[in-house]
């Protein structure tokens, strides 16, 4: 019915009220006392002031018992705050719709709906309340609110149990989802691990649980992996009532005391098993624990839970199905695989590598490792492996506990199974290539009879194999061992056709080859590519036949480029010992080997021939494998004839270079000594000495020592290489008394020092760091020792005798060139002291004042120092200021000492002295730069100077400068044909000819040098 509305309560007593119109009070009486609804008036804080009969009713106390109490005391706490705030605000604005739940002592929850409104009876201001209680429409909706929820989840778990992969890969959300629709606080799906028997105990694991940590008591580490052991915690009645596929569910004082102290330790109050069932066998149990005292599972939920349970199982069953067929498919694959790796791959690698890959995931095994068996040396030999040791089994030795377990298989000719490692009698106890190993598959592999090895399945647990696996990897192993007795037959066929093949290639290799290098890169290329693609190598042994070189190296597929030197003494290894001894060496497993040199750690069987010329070893061929047991006679015979096929080759192509190499040389020094006697300024040989050194003989750096007069103070003429500062010389008394030197000076032929490390000749000095190798090579002529070369080399061996007397020829024609170009330097500085006498005689006759030339150089050199110029071209211009007027000697007197004005005649033969001075210089080397300058010392800026009226910067710098110098001289000095004028009019005019006769810079740093030496 429609309850009346705030303003229909305003009493009579207040005709005209706020809120509009009256109602008398015999109506509120009436209308109160009849209307079905609970009603409350209360004041604003929630005190009731009074109630009609049906609110007595609803509450089940008698109206006089409510009047006085407080509304806030029939609500539960979490409400109270609720319903305050809305009666001291929301009310305000209007009516108020709301449910709440209410509790009373002697009734039950219930849910009520309640409106308040605001009212005035009898003049005082109350708040209205009309309840209506709904606690049975509210159950019956939560009731088909459940069920729905319910269905859903029913119809979400089977669609993830029908499509997915598994069914445990939405486990964590079925958990969850059925903690959720049936408010569960706690949900777990257990797996019982062992059933034997009605009264035997039964262990149930627990694979699933929500929420995801267990408040449980013994479970606080966490939900997953706890255990529950029925018969330890006397469950058995809950057992068998689970395994006959009965529910079961109940509150706390539904159940024994013991079935109680579980729910306790717990945390419950309610709590529902299901079982599940796969194929009829008991698998599991889904358990729902409840917390709180009044919450439980109705009966429709058990029902539901059940349908749920019976899909879980539905789902199992359908995966084992699948998984079997997935299997039949995947033995079907394994087959097929290796039969093709093993028609594809002539070796046993590839098969062997997919056997095992394919039959561990087959069984699911943590491992499977293949061994084979070597009838020659009844051994077995470890292949390939599958699983955490599959990159370090093909390198583990086997023991002889392996040994007796492969061959006891190869014996009996079945499989074992070995239960738990540890206890077996049957396997010896050193066989523990891998100690974590518990369970143990071992089949034997054999084709036609032949023994070949044998396949081991490991697992990390026990492990109790089905009986279907284990007669699929039989069956596998049975397969492919009949492969690979097949593969055997073909490989030894394939074997012996390679072996022609490549006999016939490294013929044409050693035939058409133009070099040895070549010929050695396509010898190893083309042997290794076919049959030793782990390593293969051509070591060679040097001149003095103690040290193996590394010449060519094939590794894993590929030619290598030597980066850096290998070398191996011959009293190391198998190689040196082949070397030393000529004899041919197999080694199945080189960790036996107490002196093995392990050129590449990842080596386990090594075979290594010699090389031979006639009766003279001058190498080995090496092949190594990262395999046991990798090589056979057939591999020794094969490298043996390839040995001498490559013998032959090299002395042939060694003849040929030699011949090739010494016409080569006589060609390079022809072409030496001539670039040598090119020049004759000594330090110009010096450097082309040293430059022209590296054509002949190759050094990292070099040096030439030269003796003084005395013969006894060597001193560094040149070097290369080195920076010839950081170069520390030995005292000179101390450097020749050395031991090499000393030899070198008295038998006057090369000294080589192979390796200065550890050389009791050898002194440490400064600037020697980078030498391993030292050559010194004399100096001589005549006779007479000039001095010595010094060639040096980082590489340990380099120079040999060859070498040597190459470098001797040189230093003889080095000799001679050192020896010319000091006669030619004596010859040139007679000469130009001759010149520089002719020059101060030509002062002398020029001038009044003696000392000319002399001034006019100091002033030249300093403003030539000024003007930045280099410490040649200021050595330059001061020689040509002291030379200048030397072109005068081709000058009559009578012209020279004239003192009138020249006529035309006479001044164009004064115009000729500049160049008779340049040309009285141009013989003499070291004044190259010096002619120029003497030529251009008459130009003037403008051009109008002589002899060629160069003008501005045509002019060379030196030339400009003495022209200011020159004129100031000029003027100052006393001629005969004119009297010298003041220092003032000289310096005014020079001042005035800038720009004209004069470079305006020299002229401007000419009057500052002379203003500051009249200041000074």
């Amino acid at each position: 019915m429609a309850l009346p509305s705030a303003h229909s309560w305003h009493l009579a007593s207040n005709p005209q009220g706020r809120r509009g119109g009256s109602v008398e009070t015999e109506m509120y009486r009436t209308v109160f006392q009849q209307v079905p609804l609970a009603i409350l008036m209360m004041t604003r804080d929630g005190k009731i002031l009074n109630c009609n009969p049906a609110a007595g009713r609803l509450f089940g106390i008698s109206p006089g018992y409510l009047r006085g109490e407080s509304i806030f005391s029939l609500l539960p706490d979490e409400h109270k705050a609720k319903l305050q705030d809305i009666m001291q605000t929301e009310l305000l604005l209007g009516s108020v719709f709301l449910r709440l739940p209410m509790r009373v002592l002697h009734r039950a929850a219930f849910s009520v709906e309640l409106t308040l409104r605001q009212a005035e009876i009898h003049g005082v201001e109350c708040v209205l309340a009309f309840i209506t209680d709904i606690s049975e429409s509210r159950r019956i909706e939560q009731v088909l609110e459940r069920r729905g929820v319910l269905l859903e989840t029913i119809r979400d778990i089977g669609r993830w149990l029908l499509h997915a992969s598994g069914w445990r890969e939405h486990m964590p959300d079925i958990i969850s989802r059925l903690g959720e629709a049936l408010q569960s606080d706690e949900v777990s799906l257990y797996r019982i691990e062992d059933v034997s028997g009605e009264d035997a105990s039964v262990r149930a694991v627990r694979e699933f649980c929500w929420p995801a940590v267990s408040r449980s008591a013994g479970m606080e580490a966490g939900c997953q992996g706890a255990v529950v052991v029925f018969s330890a915690q006397g469950l058995e009645r809950w057992a068998q009532i689970l395994r006959g596929g009965h529910p079961i569910r109940g509150s706390l004082d539904t159940f024994s005391p013991v079935e109680q102290h579980y729910l306790v330790r717990r945390g419950a109050h309610y709590i529902t098993l299901v079982p599940v069932f796969l194929d009829n066998r008991w698998w599991g149990i889904l358990e729902l624990l409840y917390y709180h005292p009044s919450a439980q599972c109705t009966r429709a939920d058990v029902e539901n839970l059940q349908i749920i349970a019976d899909m879980l199982g539905n789902a199992m069953q359908r995966q084992i199905a699948e998984q079997k067929l997935q299997r039949r498919q995947q033995a079907l694959t394994l087959l097929s695989d290796i039969t093709t790796a093993a028609l594809q791959n002539p070796s046993f690698q590839e098969p062997l590598q997919a056997l095992a890959r394919h039959l561990s995931q087959l069984v699911q095994a943590d491992g499977c490792y293949i061994t084979l068996w070597d009838n020659e040396h009844q051994r077995p030999v470890p292949m390939v492996g599958y699983g955490p040791l599959q990159d370090t089994y093909a390198h583990i030795r086997p023991s002889s506990g392996e040994g007796s377990l492969t061959k006891y298989l190869l014996e009996k000719g079945r499989s074992i199974f070995i239960n738990d490692l540890q206890e077996s009698t049957l396997l010896d106890p050193r066989w523990k290539f891998d100690p974590n190993v518990r369970t143990v598959l071992a089949i034997p592999m054999q084709g036609a009879g032949m023994p070949l090895g044998a396949v081991f399945l490991s697992y990390y647990r026990q492990y109790i194999l089905p009986a279907e696996d284990r007669a699929l990897a039989e069956q596998a192993v049975q397969q492919v061992s009949l492969v690979l007795n097949r593969l055997r037959l073909l490989s030894t066929t394939q074997r012996q056709l390679d072996e022609l093949a490549i006999l016939q290639k490294a013929s044409a290799i050693t035939s058409q080859a133009l070099s040895e290098e070549v010929l050695l890169q396509n010898f190893t290329e083309a042997v290794g590519e076919v049959f030793y693609s782990d390593h293969f190598s051509v070591f060679l042994l040097d001149e003095h036949r103690e040290i193996l070189h590394l010449k060519a190296h094939y590794r894993k597929g590929k030619l290598l480029s030597l980066t850096s030197p290998e070398r191996i003494p011959v009293t190391q290894g198998i190689i040196g010992q082949v070397a030393r001894t000529g004899e041919s060496c197999r080694c199945g497993d080189v960790r036996n080997v107490s002196n093995y040199f392990a050129a590449n750690t990842d080596t386990l069987s090594e075979v290594c021939v010699p090389i031979q010329a006639g009766e003279q070893v001058i190498g080995v061929l090496n092949a190594e494998s990262t395999r046991l047991m990798a090589f056979d006679e057939s591999d020794e015979r094969l490298l043996s004839t390839l040995a001498g096929h490559l013998g032959t080759a090299l002395v042939r192509q060694r003849l040929f270079a030699a011949e090739t190499q010494r016409r080569q040389e006589a060609e390079t020094l022809q072409k030496v000594s001539a670039a040598l006697i090119a020049s004759l300024n000594l330090e110009d040989v010096l450097r082309d000495i040293l430059t022209l050194l590296e054509q002949v003989v190759p050094y990292d750096s070099a040096s030439i020592m030269m003796m003084e007069r005395n013969e006894v103070a060597p001193r560094v003429a040149a070097a290369r290489g080195v920076r010839q500062d950081n170069l520390q010389i030995l005292p000179p008394k101390l450097l020749l008394e050395t031991p090499h030197i000393r030899k070198l000076m008295e038998q006057r032929q090369p000294i080589i020092i192979d390796d200065i490390v550890g050389h009791p000749d050898w002194l440490h000095i400064s600037g020697t760091e980078h030498i391993r190798c030292w050559m010194g090579v004399p100096l001589v002529v005549q006779d007479r020792v000039l001095g010595w070369l010094n060639l040096d080399k980082a590489e340990p061996g380099f120079y040999d005798t060859r070498l040597a007397n190459l470098a001797l020829a040189f230093a003889n024609q080095a000799a001679i060139a050192l020896e010319n170009a000091r006669l030619y330097n004596e010859l040139e500085t007679s000469y130009l002291q001759t010149v520089l006498a002719l020059a101060r005689a030509m002062d002398a006759r020029d001038s009044y004042t003696a000392d000319h030339s002399n001034r006019m150089a100091e002033m030249a050199r300093t403003i030539a120092r000024r003007m930045g110029c280099s410490v040649e071209e200021i050595q330059a211009i001061e020689w040509a200021a002291l030379l200048h007027d030397i072109g005068k000697i081709g000058i009559p007197d009578h012209i020279l000492r004239k003192p009138e004005p020249l006529n035309d005649d006479e001044w164009e033969i004064m115009q000729r002295h500049p160049d008779i001075g340049a040309e009285i210089i141009a013989p003499v080397q070291r004044l190259a730069r010096v002619a120029p300058i003497v030529r251009s010392h008459q130009e003037k800026f403008d051009g109008s100077g002589y002899p060629r009226g160069l003008k501005g910067e045509e002019i060379p710098l030196g030339a400009r400068i003495l022209a200011v110098v020159d004129a100031y001289s000029a003027i100052t000095d006393e001629r005969v044909y004119r009297k010298a004028r003041s220092h003032e009019a000289a310096l005014e005019e020079i001042r005035r000819c800038s720009g004209t006769h004069f470079d305006p810079r020299v002229v401007e740093l000419f009057l500052d040098l002379m203003a500051a030496e009249e200041k000074g």
